[in-house]
């Protein structure tokens, strides 16, 4: 006869155990117990909700298993409590996870430290506010000089000077009793904010429509431009397979001809083109050099000058695949663009394209890991190349 307690533990589910990397300044992965509900679909990579003392963080799975690691204590585990709200991106790519973890590797970093690179942007969410106006019969009230008491007629008085209204968090103590007040003479209405809409939307859609159905293809094929012959082993390396070092050393005007033939080709394979520059401002020149909406290339910017909720709508578009070309700072380099067939560094010798504080990454280099990783083909693009690229070119990639 099987006892109790032996037909129990046949009948328990098997225990199942993840390692997660939170992004803080923190060297390792901690290990969470999985709940029965997530055991069937969680893998590594998925981005999960854990407790970490007294708060809750996202992290990211790195490793499961049934077997509890030595040295720990399974009745002091906590429980990952879910994985991300439905909405969100709810894993990192295999190739960005891989980056993040090339990135701690090569510059000594927490993991956790690096991760936070190929994350979304997480802007903090804001509450649709909402502000107070005249109306037309407080703007009469106001002129005619209807009676109402002094503190009435001065708040009066400051709202007919300012046309965008008076925001609710602007309010100084005492003004709520009036304008309340006010509102209840229909001399004052409150307005909700207007909700502007994705800054994408536009550019967006012009692109969609230079596209056949069905297929992000350009319709008219890249032909390239006999006199530009002196380039055409940088075109043989777009055309070919498997991650490639193109040195690329001419005129900034050159250059440029060159990055528009070479984005139009990527596009062309149906493949995507990220574009990093050291500023800025340098950025948005460059999107808007080559942008070209009858041949369908619609670049977007994404630099540290933006807003947290433009960057964050930027990045869910790219992770969405509608977005196809990007130019932007060192930090673009982590964003979630598939099917890379070419990643073009604009100046490569510029000092911005160093981040000063831990991890201390250089886009160039984490550029030519990422280029690896996803057989792409790296341009490294000067008028006067850095010794330390030119060596490396020369040694092992192509020069043009």
């Amino acid at each position: 006869m099987i006892s109790t307690q032996a037909a129990n533990a046949r009948t328990e589910p098997e225990a199942l155990f993840a390692d997660v990397i939170v992004p803080r300044h923190l060297a390792g992965p901690f290990t969470y117990t999985v709940p029965l509900s997530l055991r069937p679909t969680l893998r590594i990579g998925h981005r999960v909700l854990v407790p970490f003392g007294r708060s809750i963080l996202q992290g990211a799975v790195v490793a499961l298993s049934h077997v509890l690691p030595h040295g720990l204590d399974r009745a002091r585990l906590k429980e990952i409590q879910s994985l991300l709200p439905k909405g969100a991106a709810t894993d990192v790519s295999s190739n960005l996870f891989q980056l993040s973890r090339q990135v701690a590797e090569q510059y000594v970093a927490p993991w956790g430290q690096c991760l936070r690179l190929v994350l979304p942007p997480a802007p903090k969410p804001r509450a649709q506010g909402s502000h107070y106006e005249l109306t037309e019969e407080g703007r009469a009230a106001l002129a005619d000089r209807k009676p109402c008491s002094v503190k009435a007629r001065a708040l009066l008085t400051r709202l007919g000077k300012k046309p965008s209204g008076l925001r609710r968090s602007s309010r100084t103590p005492g003004t709520s009793d009036l304008l309340h007040d006010l509102k209840a003479r229909g001399w004052v209405m409150e307005v909700q904010d207007q909700v502007l809409p994705s800054v994408l939307t536009a550019p967006i859609a012009r692109a969609s429509r230079q596209l056949n159905q069905g297929n992000s293809v350009i319709t008219t094929p890249f032909t390239p431009d006999p006199a530009m012959s002196w380039a055409e082993p940088l075109f043989e390396a777009l055309r070919g397979q498997g991650p490639s070092r193109v040195l690329l050393q001419g005129p900034w005007t050159d250059r440029l001809g060159q990055l528009r033939k070479a984005v139009r080709l990527v596009l062309d394979r149906g493949q995507t083109v990220l574009i990093i520059v050291g500023e800025a401002e340098r950025a948005q020149w460059v999107a808007g050099l080559i942008r070209d909406d009858e041949t369908g290339i619609v670049p977007v910017c994404f630099h540290s000058g933006l807003s947290d909720q433009v960057k964050a709508q930027l990045w869910d578009q790219i992770y969405r695949q509608v977005v196809r070309v990007v130019v932007g700072t060192r930090s673009a380099i982590f964003l979630p663009l598939y099917e890379l067939g070419a990643i073009w560094i604009e100046g490569e010798e510029d000092a911005a394209l160093k981040e000063a504080q831990e991890p201390r990454y250089h886009a160039r280099e984490v550029a030519w890991l990422r280029a690896q990783n996803e057989q792409a083909v790296l341009v490294l693009s000067s008028s006067h190349p850095s010794l330390e690229t030119r060596a490396a070119v020369e040694q092992r990639g192509i020069v043009v």
